[in-house]
């Protein structure tokens, strides 16, 4: 509630436009419970972007590419990208390529770990990892993570995927689990009468990613909130990476990820009714404003942001 209020001044003081939506999804990631939910900036509207704006989600879909990569040995635990401007041969053909360049241009020029990768989302070293991955078995884990499967062949890994919040967030629960994603859980309890209530139970599903590498990738995580992407958040409050994981992710839209060992949130921010760009990354707009929601939890609800170790 308090950052929907912020959002509301800052479209008043115009640093926002005056279409601007949002979407928020708050799940506890042993469960799945729905603990907090905003589907529209109005309580009015009648739309729920959480399940059905369906647009591009950026980078946060980085964390899964890697992990997907890694469980199928298509990269390994130590592997290195070099990050510099690249052209890659499209999927499916010999002949055709496509060239890939990092946001504004910015390349360290020298090889990079998978952590270094994720942490300043790095879209030649993502790029290069996803075409490594048999188009077969990624296509196994885009349906086993309840992923939808109308990706871009050749640039799923940058995020041309639209994926709607509340399926994207359901499918990160896997990296502070160590391997399983849980389903979403707006019901809990069937009231059969006065005195009598069933609770649903908790839907088991199996491991799909080894723990090692799912820590790897919350390193990553981490490396965005110090060093990378997400380091603006890090004026909320200095803390933040002894209890947070974070990716931050931009397209014609500001998003991000943000999650403890407990919960997993995701703050779409976009233009309303349109694709319209909106010119602010996931780092400057969507991630402060999940620090903030984090930092009041860690207040009101320590139970919720323990250490991560």
């Amino acid at each position: 509630g308090t950052n929907q209020q912020q959002i509301k001044r800052d479209i008043k003081n115009k640093v926002l436009p005056d279409d601007i939506d949002i979407a928020f999804v708050c799940l506890h990631n042993k469960t799945g419970d729905v603990l907090a939910y905003i589907p529209a900036l109005e309580s009015t509207s009648s739309y729920d972007n959480a399940r059905l704006a369906l647009r591009d989600v950026g980078s946060t879909i980085k964390p899964l590419t890697y992990l997907i990569a890694l469980e199928t040995q298509a990269i390994s635990s130590d592997q290195q990208f070099m990050d510099e401007p690249r052209t890659f041969n499209q999927i499916g053909t010999s002949n055709e390529t496509f060239t890939v360049k990092n946001h504004n241009n910015h390349y360290f020029d020298r090889l990079i770990t998978i952590e270094e990768a994720i942490g300043f989302s790095s879209n030649i070293a993502a790029t290069d990892a996803y075409l490594r991955i048999e188009p077969k078995k990624f296509a196994y884990f885009v349906d086993k993570l309840n992923l939808p499967k109308n990706y871009n062949a050749n640039l799923a890994a940058l995020g041309r995927w639209e994926i709607p919040v509340l399926v994207l967030a359901s499918s990160m629960t896997v990296i502070p689990n160590g391997g399983y994603a849980v389903s979403p859980r707006f019901v809990l309890e069937q009231v059969l009468n006065k005195e009598e209530k069933i609770q649903i139970p908790v839907e088991k599903t199996s491991p799909l990613f080894k723990k090692k590498y799912c820590e790897i990738v919350s390193e990553g995580m981490k490396k965005c909130l110090t060093e990378g992407t997400g380091k603006g958040a890090m004026v909320i409050s200095r803390d933040l990476p002894s209890f947070a994981r974070g990716k931050t992710g931009t397209s014609q839209d500001s998003l991000s990820v943000l999650q403890s060992k407990e919960i997993t949130t995701v703050l779409w921010i976009g233009r309303r009714n349109t694709n319209k760009d909106l010119k602010l990354t996931g780092g400057k707009t969507a991630l402060p404003l999940l620090a903030s929601f984090f930092v009041k939890l860690q207040k009101s609800n320590p139970e919720l942001m323990p250490k991560w170790d």
